[in-house]
C-alpha cells in the first residue's frame, strides 16, 4: 500500500454483475435486478462529505448482455466496458460491493480489474461476504475490507488517508499488517437520523423500471414506477 494515492477526492462504487448457476437439470434461478441500496447510501454520504462520486452499476448497465462460463451465465456490463468506465472516471478510491457469497468470484475480479486499470487507487471490498471472510484482504488487488454498515467508517478511512492518520483508529476496517490480517475491533452503526437519503441520481433507475423493478408479480394496472 506504499504506492497508493495520498489524497482521496474521487470515489467510484461498483455493483457486480448478476449470475445464474446452471446444473445438469438446468436452473431454477432467474435474472434479477434490484437497485443497490447500500451503494446509494454510501454515495449520498460521500457527496455530503464533499467527495465526487460515481456508481458503476454493472448489473443494470449491461443487463441484456450475457456470457456463459462453464456452469455460469454472467449478465451485466462486459469487462472491456467496465475497464473503460474505471479509466475514464480515474477514481482515487474504488469500492466493490459483495452482498452474497455466490458473487464473491465476480466481486474479486472487479477488484482485480480496478487495480489493473488504476494501480495506485485504493481498492476496498465491502458487504456481507467479505464481512464474514476477512482473509480476502490478503488478495494482492484488495487494499482494505470494510465490514458492517460503513457509511460513517468509510468517511473516517478517507479522512485518515488524506491526513496521513493512523488507519488502525478507523472502525470496521480490515487490512494487512506485517503479513497478517488486522481487523478493527469496533463496530459502529450509522445514525439513521443524520445520514442522507440514498443518492438515486447516481443510478440509472429508468433501466430498472424498464425491465420491471419488482422481485414479485404485480398486476398490470398497478403503477410500476416505485421504490
Amino acid at each position: 500500500m506504499h504506492n497508493l494515492r495520498s489524497s482521496i477526492k474521487r470515489v467510484m462504487l461498483i455493483n457486480p454483475q448478476g449470475k445464474i448457476t446452471l446444473t445438469e437439470h438446468g436452473s431454477r434461478e432467474r435474472k434479477l435486478a434490484v437497485p443497490p441500496l447500500g451503494l446509494a447510501y454510501l454515495g449520498a454520504q460521500l457527496q455530503k462529505s464533499g467527495y465526487e462520486v460515481d456508481i458503476l452499476d454493472t448489473l443494470i448497465e449491461g443487463y441484456e448482455h450475457e456470457e456463459t462460463f462453464e456452469q455460469t451465465i454472467l449478465y451485466g456490463l462486459p469487462e472491456e466496458k467496465i475497464r473503460d468506465r474505471i479509466r475514464t472516471f480515474n477514481a482515487d478510491m474504488i469500492g466493490v460491493s459483495c452482498l452474497f457469497s455466490n458473487r464473491g468470484r465476480e466481486a474479486l475480479r472487479l477488484c482485480q480489474i480496478a487495480k489493473e486499470e488504476t494501480p495506485d487507487a485504493h481498492v476496498i471490498l465491502g458487504g456481507q461476504h467479505p464481512s464474514g471472510y476477512p482473509s480476502l484482504v490478503l488478495k494482492p488487488f484488495v487494499d482494505y475490507l470494510m465490514y458492517g454498515e460503513a457509511e460513517d467508517s468509510l468517511i473516517e478511512l478517507i479522512k485518515a488517508i488524506n491526513t496521513k492518520g493512523d488507519l488502525k483508529l478507523v472502525d470496521q476496517l480490515v487490512l494487512v499488517d506485517k503479513g497478517l490480517v488486522w481487523r478493527s475491533p469496533k463496530m459502529r452503526l450509522p445514525d439513521v437520523h443524520t445520514i442522507p437519503l440514498p443518492a438515486w441520481d447516481l443510478i440509472n433507475l429508468e433501466k430498472y423500471w424498464a425491465i420491471g423493478l419488482a422481485d414479485y408479480e404485480i398486476k398490470e394496472e398497478n403503477e410500476k414506477r416505485f421504490m
